[in-house]
């Protein structure tokens, strides 16, 4: 009898036991035993705190929105790394640092549950994605069996941990006790774009008849679409007024962004639905002026909830040093509001509380502290949490050192501003030089009061202007790499990250679509191989070595 190693494909003999098997993934490949990883058989309450989720609902029996960190937590669970000498450059100069999103979803016409997992990194000062792909998963979803799997997965295409900057998942606590007890805390980020839905949801909850309000503009949106005649009749008005002629549209009871796309809608259709409704003795009792001021208001609110989920869900661009400024603009948009109604006065309260609840601490997050430092459009503008800032700057100081010998050993024979690559004469080269000797002779004249304990980079790198908001990053980094060569090296490592898991739920609407009726017998392997197709980027099918 024999068994196939799926890392290797390698036919291997056995006698009924996985005993050979498990010897040759130990020998060969370098991967812990079941036993070793605790990974046993799945009980009745592992399959009961078993996770799914579809491209457009998530089916979860287990707590999906754990206790937000205490102060207690935000310490221990957000150290800083111990050892900040271990990031030295490759010297095959493939790529070093890897993010990684995550996530599970169950396939509804064969009931096969797939993990998905996406990647992050930096490619010619770009920001590049790609899928990895889908996996089936053949047990119950413990925390233990995802490590063990997420482990398989990033050694079948020789990802070695030591790469790894985040990984992404969202708030399901199996999740994160599987990323927590195998790639540890520090390297775990929670979706943000989930954490926004779930400020939204809870708030909308807290606020007594705002649900109901919501209900009612729902099951009047409901009629007009159920009813052809109604469907006309709203067209009809708004070519007659002479207006762009607009749909109304029904919220998803799992997104949150629905209800606000569906009561924005409502508020813009107001008039005409008003007309429709009065006509109709079946339809559903119209909103009275203060029940369209109450919604006019929490879609305000609202509003700034769903642009900020819009700008962190890119993956072509860095995110990770978006998230602290974007809370801290969130609480100062929220603190110049002044609703009027009791509603609105209530909803506001009510997200003002949850944003603390849920980001008290996030300044204490290392990765999102340190990649907002680095991003020239940032640096340290937006911290409140003095403590919290001087103990990243110390870190991204310590950083520097470590990496001083190897990347001055790297300028030497930098090719970026050598002429011989390109035959020409660097019609700038003198300028490079002048600004690096420039640093020191700034710094030496300059009093910079707090900030004479770190290096003469970091200091100069602080004390200039912050870039322009709509420049990108990696470009502007580029730019400043001769005069900050040591801090171009660790900000293009943690400005490779995205702080959201929408990659990997994009992933899962392209399976769906790959998965399909016509093709409902596709195994999982050669759809994990279809969707990586799908997802690569075009610039990679051009590559050579």
């Amino acid at each position: 009898m024999e068994t196939l190693c799926k890392v290797c494909g390698k036919l291997l003999r056995t006698s009924g036991n996985t005993s050979n098997l498990m010897g040759h993934l130990k020998k060969l490949h370098k991967l812990p035993s079941p036993s070793e990883t605790n990974l046993k058989s799945p009980n009745k309450k592992e399959k009961a705190m078993s996770s799914y989720c579809t491209p457009g609902i998530r089916i979860q029996n287990n707590i999906d929105d754990p206790e937000p960190q205490t102060q207690e937590t935000a310490n221990s669970s957000n150290a800083l790394p111990s050892d900040v000498s271990t990031y030295t450059q490759s010297p095959s100069g493939k790529i070093e640092d890897i993010t990684i999103t995550t996530d599970i979803w169950s396939e509804m016409m064969s009931t096969k549950s797939y993990i998905g997992v996406t990647i992050h990194f930096i490619h010619s000062t770009k920001l590049c994605s790609a899928a990895l792909g889908i996996f089936e998963l053949s047990k119950s979803h413990s925390a233990n069996y995802i490590a063990y799997e997420l482990l398989n997965i990033l050694n079948l295409w020789d990802i070695p941990k030591s790469k790894i900057l985040a990984v992404v998942t969202d708030n399901d606590s199996t999740m994160l006790k599987a990323i927590k007890e195998n790639f540890g805390e520090n390297k775990h980020l929670r979706c943000f774009s989930h954490s926004i839905n779930l400020v939204a949801e809870g708030s909308m909850k807290k606020v007594d008849g705002l649900l109901d309000l919501i209900s009612k503009v729902r099951n009047i949106v409901k009629f007009i679409k159920r009813s052809v005649n109604c469907s006309d009749e709203l067209r009809k008005l708004q070519e007659k007024d002479g207006d762009n002629v607009k749909k109304c549209i029904l919220d998803v009871v799992t997104r949150w962004n629905s209800v606000y796309y569906m009561c924005k809608r409502f508020l813009e259709l107001k008039e005409v639905v008003n007309q429709i409704v009065l006509k109709h003795i079946n339809a559903p009792p119209m909103l009275n002026g203060q029940e369209i001021e109450n919604i006019k208001q929490a879609v305000k609110i609202l509003e700034i909830l769903e642009k900020v989920t819009s700008e962190i869900s890119g993956q072509k661009y860095a995110t990770m040093s978006l998230v602290i400024p974007i809370i801290s603009c969130i609480n100062d948009n929220l603190s110049t509001m002044l609703p009027t109604s009791r509603i609105g006065v209530e909803f506001k309260n009510a997200i003002t509380d949850e944003m603390k609840k849920r980001f008290e601490f996030i300044e204490k997050n290392y990765l999102l502290s340190v990649s907002t430092i680095l991003d020239p459009r940032f640096k340290n503008i937006h911290f409140k949490d003095a403590l919290a800032l001087s103990k990243h700057l110390r870190f991204i100081n310590s950083s520097i050192n470590s990496l001083s010998s190897t990347v001055e050993d790297h300028l030497s024979t930098d090719s970026s501003d050598s002429a011989a690559e390109y035959g020409t004469t660097d019609l700038w080269g003198h300028h490079k030089n002048l600004a690096r000797k420039s640093i020191k002779t700034y710094v030496d004249k300059t009093n910079l009061g707090n900030q004479k304990h770190l290096g003469s980079e970091i200091t100069m790198y602080l004390s200039t202007p912050v870039s322009q908001l709509k420049t990108d990053p990696l470009i502007t980094w580029e730019e400043l790499k001769p005069m900050y060569p040591l801090i171009h090296k660790l900000a293009t490592k943690y400005l490779s990250g995205v702080s959201t898991s929408v990659p990997s739920e994009r992933l899962f609407s392209c399976a769906s679509n790959t998965i399909s009726k016509t093709r409902n017998r596709l195994c999982g392997k050669s759809a994990s191989k279809l969707i990586f197709l799908n997802n690569l980027d075009d610039q990679f099918w051009l590559l050579s070595e």
